[in-house]
């Protein structure tokens, strides 16, 4: 089978079961995996990191969550590892992308330079406003579904620091650190924070991804909404004028 074959059938196979499958179906259409794809694709050149690794990796490190649970190495080896062994791929890289999957929640070390980017791109993806949005969502439909406001405003302080204190590449340290402004923002105004939040929750609740609520908030021109729109469409990476928001260290 050729590469570009392995290539989409593994996308589309871990587009499909995100939308279709985790989550009973209720993240259909959020544009993550496509995200961290871009992003892996950016810190692979930036890194010099096997692009073909990095990027199956970054397709299939949340394939787990058809299970309900994305940070369990062991949990995660047993959805990703026999799908990768029912394709016509060479054991070894085989190996190396399972790796990316197993490690990209910090549960376990990244040891190769391909598992460190996909964890960072992850990790990038979840900054800033959309990974308060992001990591939001995913505790109100897996974590802890009845949580208060004010709890969850904790917990996002907490998760979004650790998260910025784990990574390993300095590409990626430079991006989260500016993403991470405007958050630094959201918490010290801790009123509007709780508004937003207030908003969030129920949008969560109710099926929509974190893709659209984070398209609500920018268009109702709430929160950092310039930063959001920056981050759902990557323009951070590859358009001056999304860089220039961020800095002209990258």
């Amino acid at each position: 089978m050729l590469k570009k074959e392995i290539t989409n059938q593994i996308k589309w196979y871990c587009v499909y079961m995100d939308w279709n499958v985790a989550f009973n179906g209720k993240s259909r259409g959020n544009r993550h995996l496509f995200r961290v794809n871009r992003i892996i694709k950016f810190l692979a050149k930036k890194e010099n990191s096997n692009l073909f690794i990095s990027e199956m990796g970054g397709w299939v490190h949340d394939l787990s969550l058809v299970n309900g649970n994305d940070n369990n190495p062991e949990n995660i080896k047993k959805i990703v590892e026999p799908f990768l062994m029912s394709l016509e791929i060479n054991s070894s890289i085989a190996a190396k992308i399972l790796e990316c999957a197993v490690s990209h929640e910090g549960g376990k070390k990244a040891m190769s330079l391909e598992a460190k980017i996909v964890h960072d791109a992850d990790v990038i993806d979840k900054s800033g406003i959309l990974g308060i949005i992001r990591h939001s969502w995913k505790v109100v439909n897996l974590i802890n579904p009845n949580i208060k406001t004010e709890d969850l405003f904790k917990l996002l302080q907490n998760h979004l620091k650790e998260r910025q204190q784990k990574l390993y590449t300095e590409s990626a340290k430079k991006i989260v650190v500016k993403l991470n402004e405007s958050c630094a923002i959201f918490f010290k105004e801790k009123t509007q924070a709780i508004t937003i939040l207030e908003i969030i929750i129920p949008m969560a609740k109710r099926g929509m991804t974190s893709d659209a609520i984070a398209t609500y908030l920018f268009k109702k021109k709430m929160f950092c909404s310039p930063l959001l729109k920056d981050q759902l469409n990557c323009y951070y990476l590859n358009n001056p004028e999304g860089a220039g928001r961020l800095g002209n260290s990258l």
